[in-house]
């Protein structure tokens, strides 16, 4: 239970192609809108910066909801929005044509926010995937932001088998779009042993991608590698040892890269990959 009021409010964007985009808003001061059709605006006593939260694959929106809470908590209101294909969003399943538009999503996702919150301040914070994402919008968009803060970003990992990977390559020329059920390392993710067992029983939480996903997530992560020092915003990198599912040395690889003249990476020794989700997740 949390000791204070917050307000939550669910509503959705609409992409260029017409994909919903469902998010969660929550915010510390319940006097600002009762329905979903009030318009969020700061007012005496609001919210001091705006925090939009980018989820990470096989995961959505409502993992971030205790985040979001917290964050509530200190005077700060949060968006988390389900990327296409995830969660309650549109889309097919963990599938793109291309990764740019999940960075086309993000900027109108962005630009949105800064139009309901002009005042605000307003940072974004990017998990795994949707760290890489974010980390990737801002290269290519170059947007106005007070902060970005990563947790676990996909930089560098372990490649799957060559044979694996011919066949992803393959099947992404002819048949992008088919399902392929994969195996989530589900212990991996945290200490916990409760939010292990509450993302196996979540519907919203996924274990299937397709061909295009894998390789256009790679092709995005190698654009990244290569225009890191294109990047030149505030960066807070936060980074478990224990990490299993990225390799740890992309954190660093990417501090070293970024030409930002503040930055910042915090190792959390002996954590798995979701720092928000870890047995002594205070603190982060």
């Amino acid at each position: 239970m949390i000791g204070f009021h917050v307000t939550e409010q669910r509503g959705q964007w609409v992409a260029g192609d017409g994909t919903p985009l469902v998010y969660n808003a929550v915010y510390p001061d319940s006097s600002v809108a009762e329905a979903d059709s009030t318009p969020l605006t700061p007012h005496s006593g609001s919210p001091r910066a705006v925090v939009l939260i980018v989820h990470g694959m096989s995961e959505y929106k409502g993992r971030y909801h205790l985040l979001q809470e917290e964050l509530a908590g200190a005077g700060l209101m949060s968006y988390a929005y389900d990327q296409r294909g995830f969660g309650e969003s549109g889309g097919i399943r963990t599938y793109v044509r291309t990764y740019h538009q999940y960075l086309d999503d993000l900027a109108l996702v962005v630009e949105s926010i800064r139009k309901k919150h002009s005042s605000l301040p307003l940072f974004l914070v990017g998990h795994s995937l949707g760290g890489l994402i974010t980390l990737s919008f801002c290269i290519r968009d170059q947007p106005v932001l007070q902060g970005v803060v990563v947790s676990a970003p996909v930089v560098m990992h372990t490649p799957p088998p060559f044979r694996i990977r011919f066949l992803a390559y393959l099947l992404s020329r002819i048949l992008p779009r088919l399902s392929v059920v994969y195996g989530n390392e589900v212990k991996r993710f945290t200490h916990d042993q409760k939010v292990i067992d509450d993302f196996l029983n979540d519907p919203f939480c996924q274990n299937a991608g397709t061909p295009r996903f894998y390789t256009e997530m790679q092709r995005m992560r190698r654009t990244l590698l290569r225009d890191a020092p294109k990047f030149s915003l505030p960066l807070l990198i936060l980074q478990g040892t224990g990490d299993q599912i990225v390799l740890p040395k992309g954190a660093q690889f990417l501090y070293d890269r970024v030409r930002s003249g503040d930055k910042r990476l915090i190792w959390y020794e002996g954590f798995f990959h979701e720092s928000f989700n870890e047995i002594g997740r205070e603190r982060v």
